[in-house]
């Protein structure tokens, strides 16, 4: 009996010394702990960041360099880890690394007396591919300075203070504000877009707008001046509930079709003479 209690101790002992002796490898590893340090000094910015959060770099960075930061972060891009290195590199060029796949607008303050570089105050951001470039009819901008968006004098702020650098690059944030919740927003990016002419992207801007659901949107792009294709005035606003859209819209169609039909007859007109010349000249050639 005393052999088989032994026999059998034996074997609790060795299955006991197998669960002891698993790899550590067999349980769950933990997550990598984020490192996320940031500086701006003198309008130089340094980033050691490894596997950071964009949204908490993008705060970060708000933070240190004291700006207010807008935006609107694509979902997949909220919790992205990243990994980056920067030292001491000019902070617009930083932050546009950061936003890599994004449009980006920067606005400085107001340069005193000998300032070469004033510095930034606010930076705007919207996705590439995304606000601004789709069909939205609203779009919620985030702030990254704090929790709140930015309220409607914020963003009129900043249209008037991009319609001042004159600069193109300003185009697809305004493109951003054309899918905004407010009226006021929308008009005034519509009025300031206007100033760009051609350079506007007409396809987006046009989607974006007569496609819109408020009357008054429609009908401000419709009054813009901004080329609008001819495809997207007869899809939408020729077939718009509001009269005077639909007015509007045959009216601007009517003169395409007048200056096509003038544009003919001059070709027309241009061809006859060339073959008229060309009649004269077989002419003179038989005639010597």
């Amino acid at each position: 009996m005393r052999r088989v209690r032994l026999f059998f101790l034996g074997v609790v002992v060795f299955f006991a010394a197998l669960n002891g002796s698993r790899p550590a490898s067999a349980s769950k590893p933990l997550p990598p702990v984020p490192i996320l340090e940031v500086s701006v000094e003198a309008g130089q910015l340094t980033v050691k960041a490894k596997n950071a959060p964009m949204k908490d770099l993008i705060r970060k960075v708000s933070d240190k360099g004291k700006i207010k930061t807008y935006g609107q972060l694509r979902a997949s891009d909220q919790d992205r880890a990243v990994t980056l290195n920067l030292n001491q590199v000019a902070l617009k060029e930083g932050v546009e690394r950061i936003l890599a796949g994004y449009s980006v607008a920067f606005i400085f303050a107001k340069p005193v007396a000998l300032q070469a570089n004033p510095p930034i105050t606010e930076i705007w951001f919207f996705p590439i591919g995304g606000a601004g470039e789709g069909t939205e009819s609203s779009v919620t901008v985030a702030s990254f300075t704090d929790d709140t968006e930015p309220n409607v004098e914020t963003k009129l702020q900043a249209i008037d203070s991009l319609s001042e650098q004159k600069g193109e690059a300003a185009i697809p944030i305004l493109l951003g504000f054309l899918t905004d919740t407010h009226r006021d927003v929308r008009l005034l990016a519509i009025e300031t877009l206007s100033d760009f002419g051609s350079a506007v992207p007409s396809e987006r801007f046009a989607l974006l707008t007569l496609g819109h659901p408020d009357s008054e949107t429609r009908l401000a792009a419709m009054e813009s001046g901004v080329p609008l294709p001819r495809h997207v005035i007869e899809r939408h606003a020729r077939q718009d509930v509001d009269e005077e859209i639909r007015e509007i819209a045959k009216d601007i169609l009517e003169d395409e079709d007048s200056k096509e039909t003038k544009e003919a007859g001059k070709k027309a007109i241009e061809k006859e003479e060339d073959a008229s010349d060309l009649s004269e000249k077989g002419k003179a050639v038989l005639s010597k």
